[in-house]
């Protein structure tokens, strides 16, 4: 095999143990080589398919590859790969753990200790233990203390952190001790032997060097056609991938991220496209073709939109018009309402009034200042939300305004009349982005007329340009209209709107005094513009001028772009989600979840909120975190395992807490101190505010926690997600996939025992649960979980459907502390 021209190396496909498993042999990872900084996802994924090769009968699964210098028999250098190898060895010492506790059964007895002789240690002549593997000098402490007791844990180090991982994956697993050691030993690894003569560093640098690196895309079509015979991949490529790719100026990566913000209702990281497609296509077990054909056809869609070219003239310059200022963010709305459309669901005439109020939106904001982060959050949402709240005969129209509307004293706000007057009529519109002023141009001009110029191309084209009545520089003459204050109104006016029109005439114009400028050939009292209707029969152009001419594009612009209206109400409404942003001040209002790059985590308060986001944000910035909480401004703190938790401090994990006695203003203050430590965008951490519901917090208390609270603040959710109409359980599934991983710590082993004679249908009533113990509780929720899909393929969503699951939360949060 030739590495980039460079050197030689010959490899081979092997299962990834082969490379621990001769005895004596050692494998180092040199000091040039970075510190281990895998993270929990990558631990996870990994986990995720050892169990897909068994519960799926897959023979193999590839682990990707790892290149080593064999300097001696007994010595193999690791030159790339590290990664792979840290975390398989940290997986295998801690199955050897759980197969020690008797937490996973075997039939191999010996299992564990054959692992730790044959693939972790070495045992030399002289007594003393080694170990196979020899991280980099800042990681080898931290894997060593992790052959030892707990208590020498190096509590801040990723491999101790991913350790953990293993351990809890593995007490969770439905697999036996010897099926997760027959996964392991059916990963394969391309195992990359150096030649004598190469240079290891030349190699390494290869390696790690800029290359052509497959896309997010390239990946995506390998997934789907790989698996294909040739005849299919040929057709699917053909008729719906390259196509694809054409109507979309193949911006593929860019498109199918789009596409997947539609599925999912979430704008996923624009480097995790294919991990999130991957995940798509095992979670939904569509057919190949279907999710190709749905891309493709999306891609049609989106197409008519970009290039306006719907078959219907008016809705062709609707969206012509607002191509111009449209931005990405609304297409996950506009593609999928634009389908019903397509599909007679949606009226052309109430699709064009959307846009007109999806305009209103976005220009509204452009001219307030109002920033576009939360946009993305919004918009990601709003179709999902439109189509659970729609019943038969709602205007979608209607549902849209109000799902906008409902966020008018937050970030994601319509700016009010006032706000927008203040804006439009004061704001520098000469340095608007280029075509953001063709659009306003274009719709001071034409509005809704049907006798239309093109400003927007002429702008475009330079045909004409935008023109300072008063000019940028003042002549005498000037002076003198402007009066005594002439230096004033001047740097006041200058690129106010009120100033500015069109022109097609020559630039060398622009310095002449009014009269001539109005009066000239070509000047400003012949053009063809309705926008200059007021200037040609002015005589003086003054302040009084330019503010009379500010009035009239104010009112011109409030009856363009006017505040949407919407009597809508859902018959119950839903919680309101709020990006956490910069400023925004959450005093007084309750948490009850937060979502953070896809998972969405209920909590009942926010003192809860603290220690459970730091948890998920540990897995991936462990090092970092911890570095500020050394720091003398933050709220965090590195705890001591010999020493008790302070008070007031809810501990993180076992090596960190953070500060919870304290408001809401303080404890979000810190998340944004952190974010900002950490370089993160504070737009993607969200929360669930619950409704009508204030959180009061002092700075000194804090409420014990109920054993079932992680189970009890599901239940707002629940409610919430079946306040709407039209739930599907595709729609549950993120919920319930949650819900069953945080009930798996509360199982009783023989739920029908835990009945204690109460009868399952008794308990689904009101009186039934309200009577029923906690036991009888989880054990009924066991039992509906555990119901056999061929009798109710759908059980826990029915269950949440009717009521039964809130019921049964309502009634563990009832029992109090009594287990406690």
């Amino acid at each position: 095999m030739i590495l980039k021209g460079q050197a030689e190396v010959r490899g081979e496909v092997k299962s990834a143990t082969k490379i621990f498993d001769s005895v004596e042999k050692r494998l180092v990872v040199p000091v040039y080589q970075r510190n281990y900084d895998w993270s929990r996802k990558q631990c996870e994924r990994l986990f995720d398919d050892l169990e897909d090769l068994i519960t799926q009968g897959r023979p193999k699964h590839f682990f990707g590859s790892i290149v080593g210098n064999p300097e001696t028999s007994f010595l193999w250098v690791v030159i790339d790969g590290q990664q792979r190898l840290t975390t398989l060895s940290l997986l295998m010492l801690a199955l050897t753990r759980a197969l020690d506790a008797g937490v996973l059964e075997t039939k191999d007895k010996d299992l564990a200790n054959r692992i730790r002789r044959s693939f972790l240690l070495i045992n030399e002549k002289s007594g003393e233990t080694k170990f196979k593997l020899k991280p980099v000098k800042n990681d080898a402490d931290a894997y060593r203390r992790l052959f030892s007791d707990e208590k020498y844990f190096v509590e801040d180090s990723n491999l101790t952190s991913n350790y953990r991982y293993f351990i809890e994956r593995l007490a969770r697993t439905s697999l036996t001790g010897d099926e997760v050691w027959n996964a392991i030993e059916s990963l394969d690894l391309m195992i990359l032997d150096l030649e004598a003569h190469d240079d290891p560093q030349r190699i390494f640098e290869s390696l790690n060097s800029t290359g052509l690196a497959l896309s997010e895309a390239d990946k995506i079509r390998n997934l789907v056609l790989m698996g294909q015979d040739s005849d299919t991949q040929e057709y699917l490529y053909e008729n719906y991938w390259n196509v694809m790719e054409r109507n979309v100026n193949y911006r593929t990566d860019w498109f199918i991220r789009w596409y997947l913000t539609i599925r999912l209702s979430r704008t996923p990281n624009q480097n995790a496209v294919y991990d999130e497609f991957k995940s798509l296509l095992s979670k939904r077990k569509e057919p190949v073709a279907e999710i190709l054909r749905e891309l493709h056809d999306y891609s049609e869609l989106f197409r008519e939109i970009d290039h306006p070219s719907t078959g219907n003239q008016k809705l062709d310059r609707v969206l012509g018009r607002f191509n111009l200022i449209r931005g990405d963010v609304l297409i996950p709305l506009i593609l999928p309402l634009y389908r019903e459309m397509r599909q007679g669901k949606l009226s052309v005439g109430e699709f064009s009034r959307i846009i007109r109020v999806l305009e209103t939106h976005v220009f509204r904001r452009t001219i307030a200042s109002v920033g576009a982060n939360s946009l993305n959050k919004i918009y990601a949402t709003v179709y999902n939300e439109v189509r659970k709240l729609r019943r038969e005969g709602d205007s979608t129209l209607d549902i849209v305004i109000y799902l906008l509307r409902r966020r008018d004293h937050t970030s994601g706000r319509i700016p009010d009349d006032e706000e927008f007057s203040e804006a439009f009529a004061s704001r520098n519109m000469f340095r608007l982005h280029k075509a953001t002023t063709r659009y306003l141009f274009d719709v001071l001009e034409n509005g809704d007329s049907n006798d239309t110029k093109d400003i927007a191309t002429a702008l475009e084209n330079q045909a004409v340009s935008i023109e300072h009545i008063m000019p940028q520089t003042l002549s005498l003459p000037w002076r003198e209209d402007l009066g005594e204050d002439a230096e004033e109104v001047h740097r006041t006016w200058l690129n106010r709107i009120g100033n500015l029109t069109v022109t097609g005439y020559n630039s060398s114009y622009s310095n002449l005094p009014f009269l001539q400028k109005r009066d000239r050939e070509n000047g400003l009292r012949e053009t063809a513009y309705r926008l200059n209707n007021d200037i040609r029969d002015c005589e003086v152009w003054n302040e009084v001028a330019m503010r009379h001419r500010t009035d009239v594009l104010l009112a011109d612009a409030l009856n363009y772009w006017c505040f949407p209206e919407t009597s809508f109400e859902p018959v119950r409404v839903a919680p309101l989600t709020e990006p956490m942003g910069d400023d925004t001040d959450f005093t007084g209002r309750a948490v009850a979840a937060f979502e953070y790059e896809g998972v969405k985590v209920p909590v009942r308060t926010w003192a809860e909120l603290m220690p459970r986001f730091l948890r998920v944000l540990l897995d991936e910035h462990r090092s970092e975190i911890i570095n500020y909480a050394n720091t003398e401004s933050s709220a965090l703190a590195v705890l001591n395992p010999d020493q008790a938790t302070p008070p007031g401090v809810a501990e993180v994990d076992s090596a960190l807490g953070v500060q919870i006695w304290s408001s809401t203003w303080s404890k979000v203050k810190e998340l944004r101190k952190l974010f900002d430590y950490l370089g993160l965008d504070t737009e993607e951490l969200v929360f669930t505010l619950r409704r009508n519901k204030d959180e009061v917090e002092t700075e000194e208390t804090v409420t014990e926690a109920s054993p079932y609270e992680d189970l009890i603040s599901f239940q707002e959710l629940i409610d919430d997600e079946f306040s709407a109409p039209n739930i599907t359980p595709v729609d549950t599934e993120s919920l319930r996939n949650q819900f069953v991983e945080a009930f798996k710590s509360h199982r009783p082993v023989e739920p029908l025992a835990a009945l204690n004679g109460a009868n399952l249908q008794s308990l689904k009533t009101s009186a039934g649960a309200a009577e029923a113990t906690p036991e009888q509780i989880l054990a009924a929720i066991a039992l509906t979980i555990d119901t056999p899909a061929m009798y109710a393929p759908h059980a826990l969503h029915d269950s949440m459907a009717a009521g039964e699951i809130s019921r049964w939360l309502e009634s563990l949060a009832d029992a109090g502390f009594q287990d406690v």
